[in-house]
């Protein structure tokens, strides 16, 4: 039988009990942690090719690679399915459409209407209609795109992604429509 010298099994010992620090992100991207060896990583969901997420640690240095293909970010959307993200764990899951149900809304300035299909970001899940009342019964006018952000920058990311040729946006609420949160935003630009 081998012997285990005193001071290889504290260290032994150490690497298990020693947690790794890690931090989430405030911007959404990857959550890094700092290994034993002192090293930062990024937690990703890596999407191998069967279609089959797990989360893996990679390199800060390797995000956009991994990004560029296809995997995630834990919490994030899964790229190529609108209106699905990953969980915590890689899960792929439907995504929140943050909780605005389908339907006409009012502009409270009397201005138009505006239709919602209830999914956010999905090209043309917005249509604005000639009527004032809150009915839709109006002629159809102008189909954009309604997708949900902290800030306008974000939602001129999302747009882009989506397709608009300009990252301009509208924020629902603040542009008199009731009912919609503080991160729904109405995508400018052509053609969503």
């Amino acid at each position: 039988m081998r012997r285990v010298s005193f001071a290889t099994a504290i260290s032994l010992l150490a690497l298990v009990l020693v947690p790794t620090a890690a931090s989430a992100r405030p911007d959404g991207g990857p959550k890094a942690s700092s290994g034993l060896d002192g090293k930062t990583k990024v937690e990703l969901c890596h999407v191998n090719g069967e279609g089959v997420a797990k989360l893996v640690s990679i390199a800060p240095t390797a995000v956009d690679a991994h990004e560029g293909h296809g995997d995630g970010v834990p919490g994030g959307a899964v790229a190529g399915m609108d209106g699905y993200e990953f969980d915590e764990t890689c899960t792929l899951v439907q995504a929140d459409p943050g909780g605005v149900p389908a339907g006409c809304y009012d502009n409270n300035s009397g201005v138009f209407d505006l239709m919602f299909s209830g999914e956010a970001s999905v090209v043309g899940n917005v249509v604005f209609v000639g009527s004032t009342d809150g009915t839709c019964s109006g002629e159809p006018g102008m189909v954009r795109t309604l997708v949900e952000a902290d800030d306008a920058a974000g939602a001129g990311d999302i747009c882009i992604a989506l397709g608009s040729a300009v990252p301009s946006v509208i924020n629902l609420n603040g542009a008199g429509f009731d009912g919609f949160a503080v991160t729904a935003w109405v995508c400018g630009g052509s053609p969503v």
